[in-house]
C-alpha cells in the first residue's frame, strides 16, 4: 500500500504532536540532569589537568609538521598570538 504525501504528513504531524504533549516524570528529568552535570564536571576537571600539564612551545620558526602539530593545542586554547 503506497501512501501519498498528504497522508504521510498527517502521520508525522500526529507523532510530533504526541511527542510534544507527552508528560515526563520530573524524577526522570532530574536524574538525567544529574548525569549530565557529572559528565560536564568530569570533563572540566580533565581539561583543567591537561591545561596545567601542557605548556605553550616557543617557536620562532616552524620547521616542519611536528612543530606545526605541537602548536595546535595551544591554538585551540587561544594561547597563541
Amino acid at each position: 500500500m503506497k501512501r501519498n504525501t498528504k497522508e504521510l504528513n498527517a502521520i508525522l504531524d500526529k507523532v510530533v504532536g504526541d511527542i510534544r504533549n507527552e508528560q515526563i516524570d520530573s524524577s526522570v528529568i532530574d536524574d538525567a540532569a544529574s548525569r549530565i552535570w557529572a559528565r560536564i564536571s568530569e570533563q572540566a576537571v580533565n581539561n583543567a589537568q591537561v591545561e596545567t600539564v601542557a605548556t605553550v612551545p616557543a617557536f620562532e620558526h616552524i620547521g616542519g609538521c611536528a612543530d606545526f602539530q605541537s602548536l595546535i593545542p595551544s591554538y585551540l586554547r587561544g594561547e597563541l598570538s
